[in-house]
């Protein structure tokens, strides 16, 4: 039906479809992300929902702007999440992202025709984060999204560095994308007379570019087959910019890429060469410890360093959580474990984490080796947050509930975990993956309130 009304000039071509959630959830991002309400032009009582996402204050800021069927409603975590707003964070990059008009949480209805004033408004908000200074921007777009970066581009705007991810073309997407989902019968009667999703040419767009440009697209892509990817290879040579290939198709493509990609790594690190920002974090998190321990760690250089690599690679909230993990002599790939523990938690749980409550949750966690659980523990974590959203989701106005000892042991027991050895490690491990410091003593488990230790 879209195709047929499109064939007749009656409508765009349905090149931004249904996606995300009725409401977005704070929850679902890092620590001290903050809600966006940004305003349509042109229309009253209409406004794109989204995100900000902070790092360090005046940091760069990478705007996101979302690929078909994206929808920021989905938070950090998940198959359907965006887990690169993390990465982008331990680097010390800001993220500001919402969703297209119609889509997910946003107002208004779902156009093409709308992704130039819709990526307008977020430039505008990206530019508010950074004090007016384009040079701190870098844009970063997924498939549709790579046209909706054209036309800033083309409008003057001049960001640090632009990243694609899938690159499509305004002339032909729709057709293309029609050809590969609806009966060839039908594609063939009324792709000829769909119009363009947007007003962009972005390979004469992109080989004007006079900024770092760094493009990620399969090697195969029925959206870009052919000649018109060899067009948008030469646009992208054109222009100076680098081109990578991966073996996925189209939809894997862009999925893989909401995480961080090796290559992104290092183009924003030749843009921003002062990030992380590690010598700043390693002095914070020195500086809300006692200062006796604070010099143990200076004065151990096996635990400095650690401290070091830490802040290097993650920012981590509360901000003396790395000083006391780097207390511990473990291995890298189990410090990049307790780092994916630490975030699986309920955020404002841990946002709310003091200092000796960090160091009892951490201390139940690693007891007689327990490092060895954090898989486990992880795992848990995941499940019971998606257990709190059950509800609040059926009931959009409902509040998700904080777990308390009573939930969790009454829980403990639907599941079965007994009172032997393997099922009291269980349990302790179910208040742990809910945020709350939990041991075991005596084969007993305790849970850690008010400043000291009791029984569960």
């Amino acid at each position: 039906m879209h195709l047929f009304l499109a064939a007749t000039g009656a409508v765009v071509p349905p090149a931004v479809l249904e996606a995300g959630l009725p409401k977005l959830d704070l929850r679902r991002f890092p620590p001290g992300s903050r809600r966006l309400r940004l305003p349509v032009e042109g229309e009253k009582d209409v406004f794109l929902e989204g995100v900000l996402v902070p790092a360090e204050e005046g940091a760069p800021v990478v705007l996101h702007l979302l690929e078909s069927e994206g929808s920021i409603t989905w938070g950090a975590r998940g198959l359907e999440g965006y887990p690169g707003l993390w990465r982008l964070r331990d680097l010390g990059l800001s993220s500001v992202a919402a969703d297209y008009e119609g889509v997910g949480a946003s107002g208004g209805k779902r156009s093409p025709r709308h992704l130039e004033r819709d990526a307008r408004a977020l430039w505008e908000r990206a530019l508010e984060e950074t004090e007016g200074r384009p040079e701190r921007i870098v844009l970063r777009a997924a498939s549709l999204g790579t046209l909706a970066a054209a036309t800033l581009l083309e409008g003057g705007a001049e960001p640090a560095g632009v990243i694609l991810i899938a690159p499509v073309r305004a002339e032909t997407v729709v057709k293309h994308w029609a050809r590969q989902h609806v009966p060839e019968s039908l594609a063939r009667l009324a792709t000829p007379l769909i119009r363009e999703a947007v007003d962009v040419d972005v390979v004469e767009t992109f080989a004007a570019l006079k900024r770092p440009l760094l493009v990620y697209a399969p090697r195969r892509d029925y959206l870009l087959p052919g000649e018109e990817r060899k067009l948008y290879e030469e646009a992208v040579r054109q222009s100076g910019g680098v081109w990578i290939d991966t073996d996925f198709g189209h939809p894997a493509c862009v999925l893989h890429a909401r995480g961080m990609l090796q290559e992104e790594r290092a183009f924003l690190r030749r843009l921003f060469p002062e990030l992380p920002p590690a010598d700043d974090r390693f002095a914070e998190a020195l500086a809300l410890l006692p200062e006796a321990e604070a010099e143990a760690i200076l004065g151990d250089a096996q635990a400095a360093e650690r401290l070091r690599r830490l802040v290097s690679l993650h920012r981590l909230d509360p901000p003396f959580l790395p000083a006391l993990l780097c207390r511990h002599a473990l291995g890298a790939e189990v410090y990049d474990a307790l780092v994916e523990w630490i975030r699986s938690l309920p955020v404002e749980t841990v946002s709310n984490l003091g200092l000796e409550e960090g160091r009892a949750l951490l201390e139940g966690l690693l007891q007689e080796g327990g490092a060895r659980d954090l898989g486990r523990a992880t795992e848990l974590a995941v499940w019971l947050a998606e257990l709190r959203r059950g509800s609040s989701e059926a009931d959009t106005d409902a509040e998700e509930e904080p777990w308390t000892s009573g939930r969790l042991l009454r829980l403990a027991r639907d599941l079965g975990f007994g009172t032997d050895e393997e099922g009291m490690r269980l349990r302790q491990l179910l208040f742990l993956a809910a945020g709350i410091p939990a041991r075991l003593r005596d084969g007993s488990l305790e849970t850690f309130s008010g400043g000291r230790w009791l029984p569960a």
